[in-house]
């Protein structure tokens, strides 16, 4: 959470924290960092909320669990999949220390980034890969992706970069 606060704020992004019960129809940027618990109300504004225009940003490990800690079954992120563009296949937790090599397939992010603590594998469903993997077993596969759904823009964030990374993704985004 507070890499992506600071990402933002070092953008001059002022941040509000919310709930799932708050109206978010007034933001144009919404970051929902490890969204495990997703209640299936929310993913519904969610959805509506990118597809009147607005821009969401959802990284790994959302959209896992119901609000009584119960798995979803089908695809994940739970609801989400067909917004974001994406849909996680696996997860691998990282040990301590050990990270992954990331490589950017745009121009507006790093050249390279590393991935550490949790690394999904999604599958491309219509998104755009911005960062890939670049070693082990999941190379290839999407690190950071775009996808637009309606009116908006659904962001996509598979790893834990390190803190400088954010930064130029938050000045992406907001761009």
């Amino acid at each position: 959470l507070l890499r992506h606060y600071t990402g933002l704020r070092q953008n001059g992004i002022d941040v509000q924290m919310i709930d799932e019960d708050s109206d978010i129809s007034g933001y144009k940027l919404i970051v929902a960092p490890m969204l495990y618990m997703l209640r299936e109300d929310f993913a519904q504004k969610l959805r509506g909320f990118v597809a009147a225009g607005g821009t969401l940003v959802v990284t790994y490990w959302s959209g896992v669990v119901n609000e009584t800690d119960l798995c979803w079954l089908g695809d994940t992120p739970h609801l989400l999949t067909d917004v974001l563009g994406v849909r996680r296949m696996e997860i691998d937790a990282m040990y301590d220390g050990e990270t992954r090599r990331c490589v950017s397939v745009c121009d507006a992010l790093p050249e390279t980034a590393s991935g550490s603590i949790l690394c999904e594998v999604a599958a491309l469903e219509g998104a755009t890969p911005l960062m890939v993997y670049d070693e082990d077993y999941f190379a290839g596969a999407p690190a950071v992706t775009v996808n637009h759904f309606g009116e908006g823009k659904a962001y996509y964030v598979a790893t834990r970069f390190e803190e400088d990374f954010y930064k130029p993704l938050y000045e992406q985004i907001c761009e």
